[in-house]
């Protein structure tokens, strides 16, 4: 066992975060009995009551780990959203090169609104020479407008990936000299849309290699048949899902007290292993006829689009023509 090569992880977090952070973890040790691993967390400042919740959870599972306080004056300057923003520890993930030693030439990244289902040792074994990284292609909506993809300097051609899970191929990192890049469009005047997310794929066009949606399985993406490249793509993302994520803005978050998120008992699954098993859920700021409105349109669009073709098409067609009158009430303006 201690001959066993450890593993090196990352993720970012903040006091916000740190049950979910650790809820994470969990899962992740949970899933892995066979792996050790290395955590590294990205902060600026926990508590220390966080700090030693996370060290007695980690020392159950013979795992090391190391808390690196982010400088973030590096960050000073970079681009929020105007409705929703996160915060800085989004960006986090752009200095991974820099903060972990130079030792570490490949790190897994994940979000902490994630729950690992499965075994992640394959992520390790990937063959990453000439990436930048790894990762799932995001849903067919992203780029989410013309100025989106402009920004991105995307082709319709090129493929978008979600920044939750990624197999970071640090020496890479170091060669290229990626993250003055990284930070540089970070910083730039633009309409954000995804904050870190889009400085990565414009940095890394063409530089990251795509693999299974079953490794960031999105809660409430309906999945289109463009996301999967094989049909074994497709048979995993409902058999084998191997990582979870949470994937949603706002208050749709499982540790949040609001029933009917999918997926959601995965997350509960885990929290009552951990040191934060008898925190009570956040309660939601969002009204919840609205909440419970976005479920319920989820929930029928994820029925029809699993349905057979006949009930398929003239749901579409009825979607998309809603979907053509909001664009044209929304875009009065253009009227003459």
């Amino acid at each position: 066992m201690n001959q066993k090569v450890r593993y090196h992880v990352a993720c970012c977090t903040d006091d916000n975060y740190v049950q979910a952070c650790g809820v994470l973890l969990c899962s992740l040790f949970e899933n892995n009995p066979n792996s050790r691993f290395h955590v590294h967390i990205l902060i600026e400042e926990i508590s220390e009551t966080n700090k030693q919740l996370f060290l007695s959870l980690v020392t159950v599972y013979d795992v090391l780990c190391t808390f690196h306080v982010v400088d973030v004056s590096r960050l000073e300057g970079v681009r929020f959203r105007d409705k929703i923003p996160l915060t800085k520890a989004a960006y986090y993930r752009l200095l991974l090169a820099s903060i972990l030693d130079e030792s570490v030439l490949k790190v897994l990244y994940l979000d902490c609104d994630m729950v690992v289902a499965g075994d992640v040792s394959p992520l390790f074994r990937l063959e990453l020479n000439g990436y930048a990284l790894a990762a799932v292609r995001d849903c067919k909506t992203i780029p989410l407008s013309e100025t989106h993809r402009f920004q991105l300097d995307f082709s319709y051609e090129d493929d978008y990936f979600n920044s939750g899970l990624m197999m970071v191929n640090l020496d890479f990192w170091r060669k290229e000299r990626v993250e003055p890049l990284l930070l540089e469009y970070a910083k730039r005047e633009r309409i954000v849309f995804f904050h870190d997310q889009d400085a990565l794929n414009y940095v890394f066009k063409g530089k990251w290699f795509r693999i299974s949606p079953k490794w960031n399985r999105m809660n409430m993406v309906v999945m289109d048949f463009s996301v999967f490249q094989t049909k074994k793509d497709k048979r995993e993302y409902v058999e084998d899902v191997r990582i979870i994520h949470y994937a949603t803005l706002g208050d749709l978050k499982p540790w949040k007290n609001i029933s009917l998120i999918p997926l959601r008992c995965e997350y509960l699954r885990y929290k009552a292993l951990t040191p934060w098993k008898n925190e009570p859920l956040q309660p939601v700021k969002t009204s919840k006829a609205f909440l419970y409105g976005v479920l319920l349109s989820f929930y029928i669009d994820d029925f029809f689009t699993r349905s057979p073709l006949l009930l398929k098409i003239p749901y579409t067609i009825v979607k998309d023509t809603l979907y053509f009158i909001y664009c044209l009430l929304k875009h009065k303006p253009y009227f003459y």
